[in-house]
């Protein structure tokens, strides 16, 4: 199986999944946001938004 790579790097905005419409409408707007990557963790993923 092919291990995947860090995304890390690439993603420039970070949501929890209840923040799913906010993520949505960052990635929409992904010129005026300056948003390159947008990903979402769910709860047991821990950490801060953004």
């Amino acid at each position: 199986m092919a291990r995947l790579g860090d995304a890390r790097g690439i993603v420039s905005h970070r949501f929890e999944l209840s923040e799913i419409l906010k993520a949505y409408d960052t990635f929409k707007n992904a010129g005026k946001e300056r948003a390159l990557k947008v990903a979402l963790r769910t709860a047991s993923a821990g950490g801060g938004a953004h």
